[in-house]
């Protein structure tokens, strides 16, 4: 049996907000009302993914404002907004709830971590396609002895996967952004496995090779401590990581290259298309420009905007002036609509006398989102790039904020997609599959090796293209 610790059962809040003012309501259905009913306006008028998603968006007003008002608690109350932005499913339409979001995992605060880009417990697992949990990274001392090649079971004697339906029945607060398409929504939940030790009192794992399942208290989990960025990735010879794992900083940068140890064949960690990565994406094309074959590997790309980068019309031999549009609303009344005419389009100005003309492998998975989406989807384009991994986020859209706090209780944050990608055909992307051309993970024996199944598998199609 699951026991869940409820923290929040009050009839006034109070938080800081960054500046240390603070804020204080009643809380009372008259307030829970009003935010619901702002909130629920403001997408109204101005969320573009009502047209992919389809939403009876009269009828969710309804449902979920009888919960809101009928809402005892604090933690209720923000379950039933939770549950509204999983019923969304945006990765760029999210909220936040920062008395519970940011309270350290050792409090044991009542709310379901929706994470699964880092580990706190210094274990990070990736699904398999049966729903088992694969551990491919593990700190050394880690408190349960993993290593990779190990698997991860569930928690208080129940497997993972069912737990997950109990606590989406106990509608509690969700922290962390969902994905747009159901594959990497279903990857995301069982991948957070190792963020929430908090809710249970004891955790069950096995090692490789062995039939006996072993436990060990979350307490110890818990006070484990730990940022180990879970990525999807194994390390290659010859290219370090953009950042190094096990630190909570990005101040190496998003992006790193280099040619693979004993080949000639380049490759590229894009994390993000933030910033200076797209300069240092740029760099990296240009100097394994004479490479015999490029690997892409953008598994763990956050977005950002990729056809700011020149590396991309250093890749491409044509233009392609139109691949995407952006498209917002027709009007604030029309909630199916888009207004594609009037949206910003995205194309590829290419070089006409310089380009990459081996064969290029992208790496894609499900923690790819935004950006992550849109780079392999314009890579499509090219006549020499073939993509491998798993179908990416699918968040196909542009993100705006539109509270960072709420003016109510000052902690709920809230950010929406303006606009939503459709392509030349008319067809809305947003929250569609899009599916690698060769669909491959990681292999737990590989794993236990040191191997990145992905990438061998990559690297084997560009030896065979290159020997035809």
């Amino acid at each position: 049996m699951m026991t869940i610790i409820f923290l929040f059962a009050c009839d006034a809040y109070d938080v800081d907000d960054e500046n240390g003012a603070g804020a204080s309501h009643e809380f009372d259905s008259e307030t829970r009302l009003a935010v619901f009913n702002e909130l629920w306006q403001y997408l109204s008028d101005n969320y573009a993914g009502f047209a992919a998603r389809g939403l009876d968006w009269e009828k969710v007003r309804e449902d979920y404002a009888s919960a809101v008002e009928s809402a005892d608690s604090v933690e209720e109350f923000y379950g039933v907004l939770s549950r509204l932005f999983r019923l969304i499913q945006d990765g760029h339409t999210n909220i936040s709830f920062r008395s519970l979001c940011e309270t350290p995992i050792g409090s044991r605060p009542q709310y379901f971590n929706l994470e699964d880009w880092y580990s706190a417990t210094g274990i990070c697992v990736t699904p398999m396609d049966s729903g088992r949990l694969l551990v491919y990274r593990a700190e050394d001392g880690n408190v349960a002895g993993l290593q990779p090649g190990d698997y991860i079971l569930g928690y208080d004697s129940r497997a993972w996967a069912f737990l997950l339906k109990d606590l989406e029945m106990m509608d509690m607060p969700v922290c962390g952004m969902h994905a747009s398409c159901a594959s990497a929504e279903r990857n995301l939940y069982l991948g957070s496995v190792m963020n929430n030790p908090h809710l249970f009192y004891t955790m069950e794992y096995i090692y490789r090779n062995s039939t006996e399942i072993m436990s060990v208290s979350t307490e110890k989990l818990i006070n484990y401590g730990s940022g180990l960025v879970c990525s999807d990735q194994l390390p290659v010879d010859g290219v370090d990581f953009p950042y190094k794992y096990g630190e909570d900083s990005r101040s190496a940068g998003d992006v790193s290259w280099g040619t693979l140890e004993g080949t000639n064949i380049g490759y590229i960690y894009v994390y993000s298309w933030k910033d200076e990565a797209v300069v240092d994406f740029s760099v990296a094309v240009y100097e394994l420009m004479e490479t015999d074959g490029l690997i892409i590997d953008q598994r763990f790309n956050s977005g950002g905007m990729p056809e700011n980068s020149l590396a991309l019309s250093l890749l491409f031999r044509q233009d392609v002036d139109h691949a995407v549009t952006c498209a917002g609303r027709v009007s604030e009344k029309d909630l199916y609509s888009l207004d594609v005419s009037g949206g910003e389009k995205y194309g590829i100005d290419a070089f006409e006398y310089d380009s990459y003309d081996e064969p290029i492998a992208v790496l894609t998975g499900h923690k790819a989102a935004s950006g992550g989406d849109l780079f392999p989807y314009l890579m499509r384009f090219h006549h020499k790039v073939r993509i491998f991994g798993r179908s990416t986020e699918g968040s196909f859209g542009a993100i705006k904020g539109l509270w960072d706090p709420d003016p109510y209780f000052g902690d709920i944050t809230v950010s929406y997609a303006h606009c939503v990608m459709v392509d030349t055909d008319g067809n809305c992307l947003q929250g569609r599959e899009q599916e690698p051309d060769v669909e491959v993970w990681l292999d737990p024996d590989d794993v236990a090796y040191g191997i990145d199944t992905v990438v061998e598998t990559a690297l084997e199609w560009i030896e065979y293209e290159n020997s035809k």
